[in-house]
């Protein structure tokens, strides 16, 4: 299986919901999404998710994956979405994705929290 690896989000202090540009998955059956905190002041939450897109309309056809709510730290988690897995709530799906991957992280409240966020596209 080949890889290869993109940085999503460099590591940096949030305190909103960031925009994040679709990811081409046209030549990837899959992705391997890292989310690495470093950092939380007060009480901050984020909602990782994946969805897939197509790139001739721009819409989230199918979410895929819906992580739970990250609020502690230090803390590394990979999300997985391939058509080879077994699912795991909010960890893991079983699928293809259309021409794009859209990445969310949804920001519960105003709190700093700092993260990076990188995806190993899978062949």
């Amino acid at each position: 299986m080949g890889k290869k690896y993109v940085t999503v989000l460099a590591s940096e202090a949030r305190t909103s919901t960031p925009t994040i540009p679709p990811i081409d998955m046209r030549r990837h059956l899959g992705l391997i999404l890292v989310l690495d905190v470093t950092a939380l002041a007060a009480t901050p939450s984020i909602v990782p998710a994946i969805l897939g897109q197509d790139s001739e309309t721009n819409d989230a056809t199918h979410s895929w994956l819906t992580g739970s709510a990250v609020t502690t730290q230090p803390l590394t988690r990979m999300y997985i979405v391939h058509p080879m897995i077994v699912a795991v709530a909010n960890l893991a799906a079983a699928g293809v994705f259309p021409d794009e991957a859209l990445i969310t992280m949804t920001h519960g409240e105003g709190s700093s929290i700092t993260y990076s966020l990188g995806a190993w596209l899978l062949d």
